[in-house]
């Protein structure tokens, strides 16, 4: 077991028997200029990407506490990692990655699972069956029986996207999660006791969810106003009422603001009138041999 200050903790994915991983370095989805690494079954022809978990959300054990170091075990050997840096393996979608490269290209024409496969360098390292199983769900398909042709459809990717975001809503909605109470406080009115519409809460989770998905893994910049404009969402209704509520906000930090200063001034001037009515008190001084008690001791 080799282990060193650079060691980091990947938590695989749980699998039904043993998998055999190896990790590839492919572009990322929304931002085809850069690369992230991934990891690939090859027993399931299943692609994983990795992500590090920050120092601010790290790892928790099941008692709360968080995750300092880790201590690893094998039947020769142990060794303590000291950092308590850890990467997360979560399911990844090639076609996401695939509509990024195809709607970048702007090509009208069908092509092979080669001719794609010669044009991206890094596709050698997958099966050529992942390949065209991620192709045929976004581009029209043409079979010539000893060949398939494959054509990219900006339809067939959209509705792809939309069914992604139409579950990701529904989980949103029916599960207690982080998303949905933001929303709800986004939404909330601390002047108003009136109950936020749900389809003010509707619009909103429809706009978290479009804008997670295709900020996350979709790197055409067109693709999300698309898919907008095909399903015809409108988020008229949200839009005006949290504009109404920003201003509402702003006029309420004026008013409170005014009020900060006046009861400064107020305290201000209470302090300054308080000093001019505190009087000195004097003294008056008498001579030695004059006073009340002076009398009392002289001799007789």
């Amino acid at each position: 077991m080799h282990i060193d200050k650079d060691s980091r903790v990947i938590l695989l994915p749980e699998t039904e028997s043993p998998a055999e991983f190896k990790i590839l370095e492919l572009p990322t989805s929304n931002n085809l200029s850069t690369t992230k690494s991934y990891l690939f079954d090859a027993t399931t022809n299943s692609l994983y990407e990795l992500n590090e978990i920050r120092t601010s959300e790290s790892a928790k054990l099941k008692s709360g506490d968080a995750v300092k170091s880790y201590i690893l075990e094998s039947d020769t050997s142990g060794a303590i990692i000291q950092s308590p840096r850890t990467i997360i393996s979560s399911k990844f979608n090639l076609v996401y990655l695939l509509i990024s490269i195809l709607s970048s290209q702007k090509e009208d024409r069908f092509i092979t699972v080669d001719d794609f496969m010669d044009r991206v360098a890094w596709s050698h390292n997958l099966p050529e069956s992942v390949i065209s199983n991620a192709l045929v769900q976004i581009c029209d398909e043409l079979d010539q029986g000893d060949a398939k042709f494959y054509k990219f459809s900006l339809d067939k990717s959209i509705q792809f996207v939309n069914e992604k975001i139409t579950k990701l809503v529904e989980f949103f909605t029916n599960e207690k999660n982080t998303v949905i109470e933001k929303v709800r406080a986004e939404l909330n009115d601390p002047t108003s006791t009136e109950v936020v519409s749900q389809q003010l809460v509707s619009e909103l989770t429809l706009q978290y969810a479009i804008d997670y998905v295709c900020g996350s893994y979709i790197a055409e910049p067109t693709f999300k106003q698309d898919l907008i404009k095909k399903y015809q969402y409108k988020f008229d209704n949200v839009d005006a009422y949290l504009a109404k509520l920003k201003e509402k906000q702003k006029s309420l930090a004026v008013v409170e603001a005014n009020m900060n200063e006046v009861i400064h001034s107020t305290v201000k001037n209470r302090k300054k009138e308080q000093k001019k009515t505190i009087k000195k008190v004097q003294t008056k001084k008498v001579a030695v041999g004059k006073g009340a008690l002076d009398g009392f001791f002289k001799k007789a």
